[in-house]
């Protein structure tokens, strides 16, 4: 990108935020002479007293103080930094985020403790563009507990545990809004070990969400179920064991969670998976919305032999008979479905960012919501067997499928032999490498936005086409907003001659900039061209070799 625009004693920095799938430029000022001062005030965040202002000489050591404030019932903990300026805090592996942003991207501030050192440098100082900072007192509860409904419960300071005992199920937790009704709320930011005594028989939904310094959770053996969200946010919770009798695993109950690792027990016969529907104008209102383990940077997926629900093949976790794909692992380079896979469930490889290519099953019928959403390194997807393109059994595309695979070549399906029927809202949006598209003839819709921005980085001349093979089917007023070349140039468009559904009031932009031809006969037979310029027609001797129904690799 060119950047047009300067300001004086300033540079430009860029980098991408993986989170949410955008660009970041911004002006960083250059560096301040070692003689300016850096000042540091203070705020009890809640206790008693007063502390001086202090200073430093930019590019010195600044050692952070003992504190000088009481806080009756809770006990110091250490200093959050905070840039009144611009009213963000520091955080490790972001630098300076505002409180959203820390939210967002479920981190937490960095805490200093008291004796620790930072150099008053370009890295820290530099980026916020100011000379006056805040030091924060960060304060816990002294330990305390209580009873709720049928349990006990206490929390240990000196070792950060939160241990919980009775029989039968939770009291019912659920977040509404502001209403928390959680009794160990407080202590959401320091529990590090959660410890459930042998008679409780529930974990309720939101029982333990966003407990984000949570490492360890030790589990009772009468455990049968773990609610919605029960877990959602614990990112410092990188593995967690499931005891032998748990049978149900609530959605969302471990979203966002920091598990890189899946063991199901034989017993688990119930993992939720809640599902939506996207209705003809675009909207969500049948597909899949996430499994309990949902956007976790899960690496390794086993299950018990036994389970009569569940297996688990090639680090995937499948439906027993191996018909629907739950959940994938954090795949890198390229990945094959196994084969049987009829369904693969939404989200179920979104953010693999590392996936280069996909082998497809011929058994495949629906690929759902997000299933491949921000794939970013995603160049082709395959039949398995070798062939481009998706298998011919395929009947629906979902909503946001694809979206955000930024390396993805081509979208192929056989003009004449696919089955599809749906390309659902948002299918390859942002797909902005994709030079050539086929619709193959059995296309009933195409959604909203479902090639929004195809084309952003074809360049100015390159092949760029799109294939109509049967008859015109229902097209939203912007499903293919935005596709043009990097120039703004068009995409051509063939369309069956031999199809007088195509009428002229059929032949729009469709919110691009898009090129109408008039194609040959549109349905005898498909020229295949593989990587290494060979072609294999269906019949060497009698294949009709038509313009409309190549495949790009």
């Amino acid at each position: 990108r060119t950047i047009s625009n300067t300001s004086t004693g300033y540079m430009w920095s860029q980098g991408k935020n993986n989170s949410t799938k955008i660009y970041i430029m911004e002006f960083i000022r250059p560096a301040f002479q070692q003689t300016t001062s850096i000042a540091f005030s203070f705020n009890a965040n809640g206790g008693n007293g007063s502390m001086s202002t202090t200073s430093e000489n930019y590019g010195s050591e600044y050692s952070f103080p003992a504190n000088g404030f009481t806080y009756d019932g809770h006990i110091f903990e250490g200093w959050n930094l905070y840039c009144p300026a611009n009213g963000t805090w520091y955080v490790d592996g972001y630098g300076w985020m505002n409180e959203s942003a820390i939210s967002a991207a479920g981190t937490v501030k960095r805490l200093f403790a008291p004796g620790a050192t930072v150099t008053l440098n370009d890295t820290l100082i530099i980026p916020t563009g100011s000379t006056s900072f805040t030091l924060f007192a960060v304060w816990r509860q002294n330990g305390s507990g209580g009873v709720s409904g049928n349990i006990s419960w206490s929390y240990n300071p000196s070792s950060y545990t939160l241990t919980i005992t009775g029989s039968g199920q939770m009291p019912d937790y659920k977040i509404i809004r502001d209403n928390d009704p959680r009794p160990w709320k407080d202590y959401a930011a320091v529990v590090r070990s959660i410890q459930i005594g042998n008679g409780i028989t529930n974990i309720s939904e939101d029982a333990f969400q966003d407990f984000t310094a949570l490492t360890s959770v030790s589990l009772p053996t009468t455990l049968k179920s773990i609610g919605r969200s029960a877990f959602q946010g614990t990112t410092s919770l990188t593995s967690i064991v499931f005891p032998a009798g748990l049978e149900s695993i609530q959605w969302w109950a471990f979203w966002r969670s920091g598990l890189t690792s899946i063991q199901l027990p034989a017993s688990v016969i119930d993992l939720e998976i809640i599902t939506v529907r996207e209705s003809t104008e675009g909207d969500i209102s049948g597909e899949s919305m996430g499994s309990p383990f949902w956007r976790c940077p899960i690496a390794s997926i086993t299950v018990e032999d036994g389970n009569p629900s569940y297996c688990a093949e090639n680090n995937a976790l499948l439906t027993k008979d191996k018909t629907h794909l739950i959940l994938g692992s954090r795949v890198s380079g390229a990945y094959t479905v196994p084969d049987g896979v009829e369904v693969i469930e939404g989200y179920a490889f979104e953010d693999c960012e590392e996936m280069t290519s996909v082998s497809l099953p011929s058994s495949l019928r629906r690929i759902e919501q997000y299933a491949f959403s921000g794939c970013y390194e995603l160049t082709s997807v395959r039949t398995s067997g070798g062939s481009t393109g998706f298998p011919d059994n395929v009947e629906k595309i979902g909503y946001h499928a694809f979206d955000f695979c930024l390396e993805l070549q081509g979208i192929h399906f056989d003009g004449s032999k696919s089955k599809l029927r749906e390309i659902a809202s948002y299918a390859f949006d942002e797909c902005c490498k994709v030079n050539a598209i086929h619709i193959p003839v059995r296309v009933e819709r195409i959604g909203s936005l479902a090639f929004g921005n195809v084309g952003d980085y074809v360049k100015s001349g390159d092949f760029a086409v799109i294939y109509f093979h049967g008859d015109p089917p229902q097209i939203s007023s912007d499903s293919f907003s935005g596709v043009s070349r990097e120039d703004g140039s068009a995409y051509t468009v063939y369309y069956p001659t031999n199809r007088p559904q195509w009428t002229s009031d059929k032949l729009q932009n469709y919110g691009g900039n898009l090129s109408w031809s008039k194609n040959r006969d549109a349905n005898v037979y498909d020229v295949f061209y593989d990587a290494n310029g060979g072609a294999n027609p269906p019949d060497n001797n009698t294949a009709t070799w038509l313009l409309n129904s190549f495949w790009l690799v």
